[in-house]
């Protein structure tokens, strides 16, 4: 997740640069030097999750600083949702990557801050921080790695669902106030 929100930020460095524009959180002097390290901060934070798991080793700092990057993520969002601003693109979907102008509401890959991906990630903030947790040591056979494996599969694919059923959400919500207009005339 944080390999692919890196390179899709990478990418397309404008873009990103007018969604921290957006939040209206940054002072000015820091929207530049926040637009490439916080992609780089991400690619570091993948490779950590990488090492740590082809390694079979513990690095708690890895899941704090996840924990930590998402919920100021999820942070950005609750204060702009505070200030009444829910029309720009939050920068957080697959769906962003792409290249849509960040200006354009009327993009389809645009996919609006919502009260839905604060608590997304506050889930995924929790989540990370589960690898803190003791575990006791035994032998794992193949079908612990086949269940593994599986149940990998299944988060990734339920991620992706939730993310595009957000991103579709303000779609509907057009159609519906269109609907309801054409009704009145």
């Amino acid at each position: 997740m944080f390999a692919l929100a890196a390179l899709h930020k990478m990418d397309d460095k404008n873009t990103f640069l007018s969604i921290l524009k957006a939040y209206e959180i940054l002072p000015r002097f820091m929207l530049r030097a926040s637009a490439l390290s916080i992609p780089v901060l991400e690619l570091m934070l993948a490779l950590g999750w990488l090492q740590a798991g082809l390694l079979g080793s513990s690095y708690p700092i890895i899941a704090i600083a996840s924990a930590c990057l998402l919920a100021v993520y999820g942070l950005a969002i609750a204060v702009n949702l505070l200030r009444g601003r829910t029309d720009f693109d939050c920068g957080c979907s697959l769906a962003s990557a792409r290249k849509s102008n960040a200006s354009d509401k009327s993009s389809e890959s645009q996919q609006s801050i919502s009260t839905n991906l604060v608590w997304r990630n506050a889930c995924l903030a929790l989540l990370t921080l589960t690898v803190l947790t003791p575990i006791t040591s035994r032998q794992l056979g193949a079908i612990d790695y086949v269940g593994l494996a599986g149940a990998l599969l299944v988060l990734v694919l339920l991620y992706v669902s939730l993310t595009q059923l957000m991103a579709t959400n303000r779609i509907i919500r057009s159609w519906r106030g269109h609907l309801g207009r054409l009704g009145n005339d």
